[in-house]
């Protein structure tokens, strides 16, 4: 019995522990990885991209009113607070371990180690240096075809919802 727990165990070390091993080098070179890429950073400035968003959209929301100055600063204050919950749950320090799980999962060794000397060469890092001009652009490239397409989406969403009232309304 103690030779069959024995043999059962030593299968089991030699099965597992390399493989807890791999992953740990995957999860170290995903670390590696994100460094390179400075994710930290463009979550940073996607989350900040994201505020202004939602601090335009809240101004247009109060558009039309005047705003008295304390009221101006508590808005500003309260939208420091949502950027800080947000952050607390969706910044780097919340997401970074459930990322290196999700891109060691997604990609074998090689081609971490792959994507790790992409992003050590010179296009690599010009990459990584002009992503955060192409992020803001790109987000300017949509929200004005956001803009061109509301009044289509906002038609859309009239005739919908008066199709709805119709079939709803006591026959």
């Amino acid at each position: 019995m103690t030779k069959t727990i024995g043999l059962v165990l030593g299968i089991f070390w030699l099965v597992c522990v390399p493989a807890w091993a791999d992953e740990a080098t995957k999860l170290a070179k995903t670390e590696e990885l994100f460094k390179l890429m400075r994710m930290d950073q463009m979550l940073s400035q996607m989350m900040d991209v994201v505020m202004k968003q939602t601090q335009a959209s809240t101004m247009q929301r109060l558009m039309g009113v005047n705003l008295p100055e304390h009221l101006t600063a508590e808005v500003e204050q309260f939208q420091r607070e949502v950027g800080a919950a947000l952050d607390r749950h969706i910044g780097w320090d919340a997401l970074k371990e459930e990322y290196g799980k999700l891109y060691a999962g997604a990609f074998s060794e090689e081609e971490i180690d792959a994507i790790v000397a992409f992003y050590r060469s010179p296009a690599g890092q010009a990459l990584v240096a002009k992503q955060p001009q192409l992020m803001e652009e790109s987000s300017v490239i949509v929200q004005r075809k956001m803009e061109q397409a509301a009044p289509e989406v906002q038609a859309l969403m009239a005739a919908w919802t008066e199709k709805l009232k119709a079939k709803m309304a006591p026959r």
